[in-house]
């Protein structure tokens, strides 16, 4: 019986336990810019935005970073962001992607971590990403598991 509880018990953690979202919303500034003879770029970019998550709570987020981008049109990008929500819990992100400029999915892991959001510490998420506007918004938004 003792066994059948614990089972039972793991069992329903699975059945409800509930993926995390977030959604961010933002606006992107190109701070400087190299351009190549081969028409490859790199730069350095801000990204600033209101976020919003599947446990109703909302925030500020701010990347920077560079973006590589080739010749081809791919994009690697490894940038830092910093992120604070409505009841002054904050954490880092550290985005990795290499894909498509204008859209396209990486990895998000979680650093830097306070409140509520210790618990993601380490955690990788997978986001994607799509821009409008010659790379000026972006839509995001990433999922743990």
């Amino acid at each position: 019986m003792k066994y059948l509880v614990i089972l039972l018990s793991l069992y329903s953690n699975y059945i409800f336990s509930k993926d995390y979202t977030l959604k961010w919303y933002s606006f992107v500034t190109i701070l400087d810019t190299i351009t190549f003879k081969d028409n490859s770029v790199y730069r350095i970019v801000r990204s600033d935005g209101s976020w919003e998550d599947n446990e109703g709570s909302y925030g500020s987020l701010k990347c920077i970073g560079p973006n590589k981008i080739s010749s081809n049109n791919e994009v690697e990008l490894d940038v830092f962001c910093e992120a604070y929500d409505n009841k002054g819990d904050t954490f880092g992100l550290n985005l990795y992607r290499s894909s498509e400029v204008n859209a396209g999915t990486g990895v998000a892991t979680y650093i830097n971590t306070s409140g509520k959001y210790k618990r993601f510490l380490g955690q990788k998420c997978t986001y994607a990403i799509t821009y409008l506007s010659n790379f000026e918004k972006g839509f995001y938004k990433h999922i743990c598991k």
